[in-house]
């Protein structure tokens, strides 16, 4: 990850700690994050199947797969955490998210502590 902030592990987070008593080495490991980020997935597969969606269309609906499986990782984890509250990801959650939800040029905006603005959103 780019920053120090945005490069920790899994096992640093407290809430994630049952999970590795449990046996788990990583917090990718456990099937409901996994069913958890991954269900759009196959929505947007079936959207570009039938054609409705063209490859940069696809490429938006990634950017806001992504985005929602953050947020869902983050409601999963820590509850909800109220608007314009951010806490950044760990390593591992950020590449499995990354890794499914690819941006075909790379391109990443990272952690950010403030609110999208207007024009980060009309982009999306």
């Amino acid at each position: 990850m780019p920053t120090p902030e945005e490069s920790f592990c899994c096992r640093e987070v407290e809430k994630l700690k049952k999970y590795f008593i449990r046996g788990y080495t990583c917090i990718t490991q456990v099937e409901e994050l996994l069913q958890l980020i991954s269900e759009e997935k196959i929505l947007a597969n079936s959207y570009r199947n039938l054609g409705q969606v063209t490859d940069k269309q696809l490429q938006k609906v990634r950017r806001s797969m992504r985005r929602d499986a953050y947020r869902n990782f983050t409601s999963w984890t820590h509850g909800s955490l109220g608007p314009g509250n951010r806490i950044p990801e760990p390593s591992c959650v950020v590449n499995l998210i990354r890794g499914k939800y690819p941006d075909p040029d790379g391109n990443y905006m990272g952690f950010r502590k403030e609110p999208d603005t207007a024009e980060d959103i009309s982009n999306s």
